[in-house]
């Protein structure tokens, strides 16, 4: 939010899924936001705000966030992950955003190559299907038949569960692996 001492003069929104900002619409959103795509976002905060707002994807804004004023300030080239349902990247370098073609530059979590589960993108074999929040829930049924959060998988493995250390472990070799390839 843009503020001038007393008074709200902007607003600015990070909406996961890919987003259009010219329009401040959502464009495709995974299955985890029915009704999600198409939805007019800078509208609705506009109307509820009184003031003019700018939409970006969550990633983008996180990664904006940290580099003008976090944990990377100043740094020129920057890889940013967000891990949390999804699997989120974004692509700061020369001392910019850069969006790629189609606004999806820097999104980690849809490389390819990490076998053959299905994805929530319609593709398969992307590092999501290992290392999001809700992959590691299903990895871990996979191999136990019980349904846990990502933060019961955590617990478990914490107290011995070689189940769920195995299924950490290997979200934890497909992120390294993503990065590598990404920085390559």
């Amino acid at each position: 939010l843009a503020r001038t001492p007393g008074r709200l003069v902007g607003a600015g929104v990070g909406a996961a899924g890919v987003v259009d900002p010219a329009t401040g619409r959502i464009l495709v959103a995974s299955d985890s936001f029915r009704g999600w795509a198409g939805f007019a976002v800078t509208e609705a905060v506009e109307t509820a705000l009184g003031v003019p707002a700018f939409l970006d994807n969550d990633v983008n804004a996180f990664l904006m966030g940290e580099v003008s004023a976090g944990a990377v300030r100043g740094e020129r080239d920057v890889l940013g992950m967000t891990l949390g349902t999804g699997v989120g990247g974004a692509l700061w370098t020369g001392g910019t955003l850069f969006p790629g073609p189609h606004g999806a530059a820097g999104e980690i979590g849809h490389i390819p190559g990490f076998g053959d589960l299905p994805c929530t993108c319609g593709g398969r074999g992307h590092l999501e299907t290992l290392a999001s929040g809700r992959s590691i829930g299903a990895r871990y049924a996979d191999r136990t038949g019980r349904r846990l959060t990502a933060r019961e998988v955590y617990e478990a493995a914490t107290y011995g569960d070689e189940d769920a250390r195995a299924v950490y472990e290997a979200a934890g070799r497909g992120i390294a692996r993503a990065v590598v390839i990404t920085a390559g």
